[in-house]
């Protein structure tokens, strides 16, 4: 997985990373990004250039396969614009993009749950039988 946090959610990298490790996930991540992580003891980060910094850069990397899920939490007028293309290169892949922290965790959480079992899809509106379903509320 890729990670580039905004200097606003690096509070957060630790548990976000750890979870994702637990998984069994690779971590690779931007410079500012991963060496937080260092910083919190992750030692086995693979630092990405960003767009145009370097080689491999993130659309690089993300169209060699490598890379299954992107966390980017951009912020800034240039990490705005460099998302835009980091985005098209996750679609253009078939890859998870996920642009917070909230969300990540999410995913992480999905993942996890697949990993247990099966999945159920089940209606919202069948999980408290003592309620109507929010469409009886809708229309009368």
């Amino acid at each position: 997985m890729l990670l580039s946090l905004a200097d606003r959610d690096k509070a957060r990298l630790p548990a976000l990373a750890a979870r994702f490790a637990e998984l069994g996930f690779g971590l690779a991540a931007t410079e500012g990004t991963a060496r937080d992580l260092v910083a919190h003891g992750v030692e086995d980060v693979v630092e990405v250039a960003k767009i145009g910094q370097g080689t491999p850069d993130i659309p690089a990397l993300l169209e060699s396969g490598e890379v299954q899920l992107v966390v980017n939490t951009a912020a800034g007028r240039r990490a705005a614009r460099d998302a835009g293309s980091i985005r098209r290169a996750a679609l253009d892949a078939g890859i998870l993009y996920v642009t917070t922290i909230p969300g990540a965790h999410a995913a992480a959480e999905a993942v996890a749950a697949r990993r247990r079992g099966p999945l159920a899809v089940r209606a919202l509106q069948d999980e408290d039988g003592d309620r109507p379903s929010w469409a009886a509320r809708l229309v009368g």
